[in-house]
């Protein structure tokens, strides 16, 4: 959401920091730069045979 705000904003000329926007929306800034470190979920075969059937 902020991302393509930003990006909004810039190619209509007005200049504005990420904290900024941040700022102005009331969200933290760490929402903005945060990316999950958990790993995909691993499907086991075994497992996902038999509740497809």
């Amino acid at each position: 959401m902020i991302e393509t705000i930003h990006q909004g904003l810039k190619e209509e000329g007005i200049s504005g920091s990420i904290s900024q926007l941040c700022q102005w929306f009331g969200v933290p800034r760490r929402t903005f730069y945060y990316r999950s470190v958990r790993p995909a979920p691993k499907v086991q075969e075994r497992f996902a045979g038999p509740i497809k059937a």
